[in-house]
């Protein structure tokens, strides 16, 4: 609905929602390309923070505190979930599907290469992922 076109008689009606049979009053319409603007901010800011998240990640596991590892890549996933944001593929070949754990070679997961693949074990869950390489 474009609420900027209308009576303000018909505004007061529309902003108020039925929920569980009590009224609440809705907040004041925002005009659509700020909300665009907005969106874009977040995203960019959510990116930003799942980069340095992803790099505390890397040095705490360095330093063998898994837990707080996992805690920054549970946080990452929620950031990337909340604002619609793609975490890069290269952070993605370090964080498991099944537990999620930061995979770190020798410290948290298992590295294998076989048949023109590259096989990673979490030590944690047992989990396989599986990429192609060329040689």
């Amino acid at each position: 609905m474009k609420y900027w076109f209308i009576k303000k008689s018909k505004l007061n009606k529309l902003n108020r929602k039925l929920v569980h049979g009590k009224v609440f009053k809705l907040t004041s319409p925002i005009h659509p390309v700020f909300r665009r603007k907005k969106r874009y901010l977040e995203r960019k800011i959510a990116r930003e923070r799942i980069e340095i998240l992803f790099e505390l990640a890397m040095d705490e596991i360095k330093k063998r505190n898994v837990s707080r590892a996992k805690r920054y890549v549970e946080h990452m996933l929620n950031l990337s979930k909340k604002y619609n944001v793609r975490i890069p593929r290269e952070m993605k070949y370090h964080i498991c599907k099944g537990c999620h754990n930061f995979l770190y070679p020798g410290i948290t997961s298992q590295v294998r290469l076989k048949k023109k693949k590259v096989v990673i074990k979490c030590l944690y869950c047992g989990k396989y992922k599986r990429y192609p390489y060329k040689k």
